[in-house]
């Protein structure tokens, strides 16, 4: 008795047979087969399984062996683009050569030309070296690794310093910001007072011409004209009636100055506020145009940072 390989002629499953029976049921279909055409028939497409499979993988090998002389071309013409395509593919096909991750630092770095700012290409760059270190032989690729090491290096320390600035500035910018937003507030804080101080003097004058111009106000003034006559009167006597009818008309005339005077402070005072308004305005409209730009200012450096990662 002996135990062989065989494969089910209907369904096709793989079997283990005794060489010594004539017929045997599949226990995967359960139809009846001769099991020396089942063992023929596993044999049969054994070999023709290993025979494609050698046939795929030499034309795979001479497919990558193309794509590596291509792309080795278009290094040499300067094409990197082209040449990372052709790399690409090779490394798809022939993964274990060597050559193909060799080249695709070549082509990523335009032959170690190019500034590489991101992070991420960098380790993918890495991958590359690990992967042609892994599959290279006696030191095949160790200058060209060399090499990458101090590019990647060289790379890292001007991302590094790079950085650096780039934050610099972004906190510089930040703080012209905050500058900028506490002289906003200022302007506005100063406005809005002026406000209230106008409207405030403005009360003041309406109340000072009304106290002109009112009959109230008008006999006020008179009767403190009467009264201040006949205090001279009985101080000084009737000769001296002449001089004392002067008094009363120097005191209105005071009156009057001091009045004209107070109203053309407050009228000033009023003028200066309706000056400054409008310049306090335009600062406010200029302290907002530089805070739009510095604020785009600073979009541009975070955006510009982020190329790192």
């Amino acid at each position: 008795m002996a135990f062989v390989q065989a494969k089910c002629v209907n369904c096709g499953g793989i079997l283990t047979v005794d060489s010594d029976l004539k017929t045997a049921n599949c226990p995967h279909c359960g139809v009846t087969y001769v099991v020396e055409d089942s063992i023929n028939y596993y044999n049969t497409v054994t070999k023709v399984e290993h025979l494609h499979a050698d046939v795929v993988n030499i034309a795979d090998e001479k497919s990558s062996e193309g794509l590596l002389k291509a792309a080795d071309a278009y290094v040499k013409l300067g094409n990197f683009k082209l040449a990372r395509d052709k790399y690409e593919q090779a490394t798809t096909l022939a993964p274990q050569n060597w050559r193909g991750w060799c080249g695709l630092i070549v082509a990523t770095t335009h032959n170690f030309e190019k500034r590489i700012q991101s992070r991420g290409t960098l380790m993918m760059l890495e991958d590359y070296a690990r992967s042609a270190e892994a599959f290279a032989t006696d030191g095949e690729c160790n200058k060209l690794i060399k090499r990458f090491k101090e590019y990647e290096a060289a790379q890292k320390g001007l991302n590094k310093k790079e950085i650096s600035e780039l934050r610099d500035s972004v906190r510089e910018t930040e703080n012209k910001l905050q500058a900028l937003g506490v002289s906003e507030r200022d302007c506005r804080a100063f406005i809005e007072q002026a406000h209230v101080d106008k409207d405030v003097t403005e009360k003041k004058i309406y109340k000072l011409r009304q106290s002109h111009t009112r009959p109230v106000g008008r006999a006020v003034i008179g009767a403190d004209i009467v009264i201040s006559i006949f205090v001279k009167i009985f101080i000084k006597g009737l000769f001296g009636l002449k001089a004392l009818l002067l008094l009363p008309a120097i005191s209105l005339a005071g009156v009057l100055i001091h009045s004209h005077l107070s109203e053309h402070k407050l009228t000033s005072a009023l003028r200066d506020i309706d000056s400054r308004l409008p310049q306090w305005s335009a600062s406010v409209d200029s302290i907002r145009k530089n805070k739009i730009s510095i604020e785009h200012e600073k979009e541009a450096l975070l955006e510009t940072l982020k190329a790192y990662e």
